[in-house]
């Protein structure tokens, strides 16, 4: 239940229930001990309802910025994903958007976004990302969610007709595969070669 979060957007009841800011001080500590010339840092998001939204901070940012210069001695970059979206309410399965001759018709339950509505839904975000990106030097954003919409619908299929979502935050394989080389791209025109 603990993500990668300065201390300032950990809950009291969060830190409580699962040790968040001690959970945090960890992983930092292991990335900086364990890693090693060669190494990735990925910072993914959640992908369901707003949570971009409450990433869409400064003082997120700055955590992110925070450890990326604990890192830069060892020139380990750190990539910044997006999240997918959208994602339905959380109390509702992503097999609810899937139509059938039973359910003929899915975005009853806000299934899909307009892709002018994702860009604006996620437009904070971007504008933070990309700042941090282009005044570090071991920072990269990769906004690989648009790379899951169909011409101008972001939903729950892929161009190739694949289900993106497999539960309630987490996407398929086979999405994931379709984004493999969309992200290999991205990260090749940056100068990050795998």
């Amino acid at each position: 239940g603990c993500a990668f979060f300065p201390s300032e957007m950990i809950s009291d009841k969060l830190d409580k229930d699962v040790s968040c800011n001690q959970y945090v001080k960890s992983v930092a500590s292991l990335i900086l001990k364990e890693s090693r010339r060669g190494d990735i840092v990925f910072i993914g998001q959640a992908l369901h309802s707003k949570n971009h939204q409450k990433r869409a901070t400064q003082i997120y940012f700055d955590h992110i910025k925070v450890l990326a210069q604990t890192l830069k001695d060892k020139n380990i970059p750190i990539i910044i994903f997006d999240g997918a979206f959208p994602l339905i309410g959380t109390s509702q399965s992503p097999l609810l958007c899937m139509k059938e001759f039973f359910r003929p018709f899915p975005n009853k339950f806000d299934c899909e976004k307009t892709i002018d509505e994702v860009r604006s839904s996620y437009n904070q975000f971007d504008k933070l990302a990309v700042s941090l990106s282009n005044s570090s030097e071991n920072i990269y954003y990769a906004p690989l969610r648009l790379g899951l919409c169909v011409k101008e619908t972001c939903g729950q299929l892929t161009k190739k007709g694949t289900p993106i979502w497999h539960d309630f935050g987490h996407i398929t394989e086979k999405s994931s595969g379709e984004l493999a080389d969309m992200l290999r791209q991205h990260l090749t025109k940056t100068n990050i070669n795998f």
